[in-house]
């Protein structure tokens, strides 16, 4: 259960798997090298976590 637990939160993962949706739904090659890297460009650092850090003082 953890496995998959895993994959839900893994944002590489799931901005891969919408990248491969995107092309098949547009009829488009998938370009799994091209999708990495503009995923690896939007990686900001889980500015997510920025959410539950305690404000400054």
């Amino acid at each position: 259960m953890a496995l998959a637990l895993n994959a839900l939160f893994d944002k590489r993962a799931r901005a891969l798997a919408r990248a491969k949706f995107r092309a098949w739904w547009e009829g488009e090659a998938f370009d799994e090298e091209a999708a990495l890297a503009a995923i690896a460009a939007n990686d900001s650092g889980d500015a997510d976590d920025a959410l539950f850090d305690p404000p400054p003082i």
